[in-house]
């Protein structure tokens, strides 16, 4: 019996086990009113620099307590995607930690690249996190998460266009405590964790968290590698409180966690046209179809030719010409197998001929000063507090980008690889003599032998990044004002050094290596007035200045020899001497690129952004407000391109948004109803647009300000108390989204070229035009042994798209010049609807000693829905379109003991 089979079917069998026993030494009944219950409880959140109540504070803003964020198994950033409303996100392809999030469905745009800023704000502790790099490592000790959607202008005003997502950690606690858990699962799950608090005297208190979480591959891959979508990440975190006096409280926190895991499998899912096909593509030149026959076409025409050839002598039968027809024939079954349709399926294999690893090594100190000073006179209540944060992260992604195994001994070679072989065989490159042609082909068939593969995109990428920011804050409140006055700094560098290989052996190793850098600080300043202590009213201004300096050096190097594997074949030029596997490799022997390596450049920025609130107590129980709000996200350059045609680094401005939002919240029924509802609307300009692009024969993204999007949507939360027993949460999102302004698609030819608009054809990416995302909590029954307890959640969404438009120039009208003359709109996979639905039941507070134990089973995914989750496409030159997949079902039992 298969080993993960035989795990699940153990973990379903514990679960059935479990629920059983439970309810026979129960008593039948459900507990009773003086029993064990819930409550909808007063929150408090930090969102506004002060203790608040949730149901009071103006803003629309979910929060997740540590019990909501351990029932609903929340672990990493991806699992907060449908766990409150206006979240989405993506995992970046080839990368197991670098996590892109948006928020009412304005995103960051390329996570794994390491000079664009994310446009959400991410904090721990109010420490700004400052990329989207190496975010899905597992969290830890947290207490709390506050979610805030709409421009935070002020108060998080860096980078916070869609909204911020605040990690606010357990702090170390008065007395000794224990908390220890283990866990296994399918796949084979292991995790244990733990946590301890030892209070060296009143006033000064430590704890010390540890984890560590493993989990097999969930795919296997067919080249006989290392599978894909394993777990292994640890990490550990140190928290220290000094509390001298009553009005002073010091905190420190040091935080250590590593992953190593091999990436996602990718799929190759269909084909673009071929380039004279794109004419008459249906749907030209908006909408034309990805799954296209003119490639498979095209190498069945080849191969029939190539094998009458051989039958008839016309091409000698060599040991090269006899593999080179078996590649076409094998290419052909697994085309006709695999990519003659679009799929929701992934299927339980994956393939890779390269190295595809992801590892994250993160680590961060911050310190927390705050020093509070009761009746400052005309100041008031009085909180002073600096926090200062130092983080640091190596972050690398090994990723054969390809989704096909392009190894000798699978037969699978590159479309495009096929058609050159075959050309040079036919002699179909005008002047160059037929023999010189034949024995190129056989050169490059022998190659690949020698390489044992042809790699149609793989990427390697080293990226270390440092930052440091410090702020200072004023907090204070009188009778009939609260006020925050603030200001920050921020400082980062980093160094990205990388290699991919495009279409060996045609095209050689490219290196778009860079560092970067950047300063930015601001001050800022949010007040709230009351007309008078009794009055409902509630006024709130703030304002935030900014000024920031970007900077790159950009140090590219290529071994691209003039003409590609024609040139350096002519030239006698090894082609080993023209590729590099790894980025070292790179820097060390790869000539530096004319022109564009050592150069440097600088841009300036700055910005004044804020908010306008009006708040209303309708009743003690009823809060409305309506607020006018605006943010940026910061410009600089995109380090991993070169605009060669200006002879220039990529730069692009900061973007800008303007949103308007009426909310209220209300909480109902006695108690046992909480509504909080948000309407928005907001403009999105000179957009920062993230495209693909071919730089010598190598994919790289590119980033433009050339967008504007208007877009409305509703938000509800839904929090009922049917019984005492049983608390139910439902979230709902609306999106509609308006693309006004978008890149065009104009085609390079000089004379004569066309162009495309675009703008109309966008689709809306990453969050869904609806959302729903529910949460069930059900004390089953309480016995002498404890509580039996349920967690039922899950989310539901539509269709929703990944990348905003696929768009691309093509050659399809053949000219002397072979210049692309004709652009094209390419149809999208999408991002599918799905149904996710997890549960965990658990035997709670069960005595053992002086603590506690609880026992859980649990499973995520259970209606195993398969779903895309991303997908790109790689345009003209590959053709190739690929898409990544949720995880299927996976199960598992929790111990968790408290002391």
């Amino acid at each position: 019996m298969d080993l993960k089979l035989r795990t699940t079917r153990v973990v379903v069998a514990t679960t059935s086990a479990l629920a059983l026993a439970a309810l026979t030494v129960f008593t039948p009944a459900l507990a009773q009113d003086d029993g064990p219950g819930y409550a909808i409880e007063e929150i408090t959140v930090t969102a506004q620099k002060r203790e608040e109540n949730l149901q009071e504070t103006p803003l629309a803003i979910t929060a997740l307590s540590e019990a909501a964020i351990e029932d609903r198994g929340i672990k990493t950033m991806t699992d907060l995607f449908s766990s409150a409303p206006g979240v989405a996100g993506y995992e970046a392809p080839s990368s197991r930690g670098n996590i892109g999030v948006a928020l009412r469905g304005i995103g960051s745009g390329n996570a794994s690249n390491l000079s664009i800023d994310p446009a959400n704000g991410m904090y721990v502790d109010g420490v700004y996190l400052g990329k989207a790099m190496g975010l899905g490592v597992d969290s830890m000790d947290l207490a709390r998460i506050e979610i805030l959607r709409g421009p935070q202008g002020t108060l998080y005003g860096r980078n916070s266009t869609g909204g911020a997502i605040n990690f606010i950690t357990a702090k170390p606690q008065g007395e000794f405590g224990l908390k220890l858990q283990a866990s296994a699962g399918s796949e084979g799950m292991q995790e244990f964790k733990g946590r301890v608090d030892v209070p060296f005297s009143e006033n000064f208190l430590t704890s010390f968290s540890a984890q560590t979480r493993e989990r097999d591959h969930l795919y296997d891959n067919t080249s006989g590698g290392e599978g894909f979508e394993n777990i292994d990440r640890e990490g550990f975190r140190f928290a220290a409180r000094w509390e001298p006096n009553d009005s002073v409280t010091v905190d420190y926190a040091f935080d250590h966690s590593e992953m190593d895991e091999e990436v996602q499998a990718l799929d190759m899912v269909s084909f673009n046209p071929v380039r004279g096909g794109v004419l008459t593509a249906d749907g030209f030149p908006t909408n034309t179809s990805i799954n296209d026959p003119g490639r498979f076409n095209t190498i069945a025409a080849i191969q029939g030719g190539f094998a009458q050839s051989l039958q008839f002598g016309l091409i000698p039968t060599l040991p090269q010409t006899t593999q080179f027809n078996q590649w076409m024939v094998d290419w052909l079954a697994w085309a006709d197998a695999n990519a003659t349709g679009i799929s929701s399926s992934k299927g339980h294999i994956g393939s890779a001929e390269s190295t595809h690893t992801s590892t994250n090594e993160n680590e961060g100190h911050s310190l927390t000063l705050a020093w509070a000073v009761d009746d400052m006179g005309v100041w008031g209540d009085v909180e002073f507090k600096s926090i200062t944060g130092w983080r640091e992260m190596e972050n690398t992604n090994f990723g054969d980008l390809d989704g096909q195994d392009n190894t000798v001994d699978s037969g699978i070679m590159f479309h495009g690889l096929l058609e050159a072989i075959g050309g040079a065989y036919f002699a179909s490159f005008p002047g160059i003599p037929a023999a010189t042609q034949f024995a190129l082909a056989n050169s490059m068939v022998d190659q690949i032998n020698a390489r044992g593969r042809a790699e149609v995109f793989n990427s390697q990428q080293i990226n270390d990044y440092e930052q440091f920011s410090q702020e200072l804050q004023m907090v204070g409140s009188t009778d009939t004002v609260d006020y925050a006055v603030g200001l920050f700094y921020f400082d980062d560098e980093g160094e990205r050094r990388a290699n991919s290989i495009a279409t060996y052996p045609l095209s050689a190793t490219f290196a778009n290596n860079y560092d970067n850098s950047g300063t930015a600080w601001s001050i800022y300043s949010q007040v709230t007035w009351l007309p008078s202590v009794e009055s409902g009213w509630a006024i709130t201004g703030g304002i935030r200045y900014t000024e920031e300096e970007k900077n790159v050096t950009q140090l590219h190097r290529s071994n691209a020899f003039p003409g590609s594997f024609v040139g350096a074949f002519f030239a006698s030029v090894p082609f080993d001497d023209l590729y590099t596997d790894s980025p070292a490799e790179a820097e060390a022997t790869m000539p530096e690129v004319a022109g564009v390596f050592g150069r440097s450049y600088s841009q300036d920025f700055d910005n004044i952004s804020g908010k306008f609130t009006v708040a209303y107590n309708f009743s003690d129980t009823v809060n409305g407000y309506a607020t006018y709000s605006t943010g940026y996200r910061s410009g600089g350059f995109n380090g991993e391109a070169f605009d060669a045609a200006n002879d220039r680094a990529v730069q692009f401005d900061e973007e800008d948004i303007t949103s308007a939002e009426v909310g209220v919240k209300a909480d109902l029924w006695d108690g046992r109803m909480r509504l909080n509802a948000a309407y928005f609307a907001y403009t999105y300009d000179d957009q920062q647009v993230s495209t693909l692009s071919e730089e010598n024969g190598v994919v790289t993204s590119r980033t433009s300000n050339a967008g504007k999007t208007e877009a409305n949507g509703l938000e509800l939360e839904l929090t009922l108390l049917p019984t005492e027993n049983l608390l139910l949460n439902l979230n709902y999102s609306y999106l509609n989204k308006d693309t006004k302004e978008f890149p065009p698609l104009i085609a390079a030819q000089s004379a004569g070229g066309a162009s495309l608009a675009t703008a109309e054809h966008v689709k809306d990416g990453l969050l869904p035009e609806n959302q729903i995302s529910f949460n069930a909590d059900w004390t089953i029954a309480e016995g002498e042994y404890g509580l039996l307890m349920l967690n039922v959640n899950g989310a539901w969404q539509e269709e929703s798209f990944g990348i905003g438009l696929n768009g691309f120039i093509y050659n399809a009208i053949p000219d002397a010049a072979s210049t692309p003359d004709t652009p094209a709109i390419m149809e999208q996979l999408s991002i599918d609807e799905r149904t996710l639905l997890n549960a965990r039941l658990a035997l709670n507070e069960i005595q053992v000693g002086n603590g506690s134990l609880s026992v859980g089973v649990w499973g995520r995914n259970l209606l195993d829905e398969d779903h895309r989750t991303f997908s790109f496409n790689f345009g003209e030159g590959l053709g190739l379109n690929l898409a990544q997949y949720g995880e299927p079902s996976t199960y598992g039992i929790d111990f968790i003991y408290r002391y």
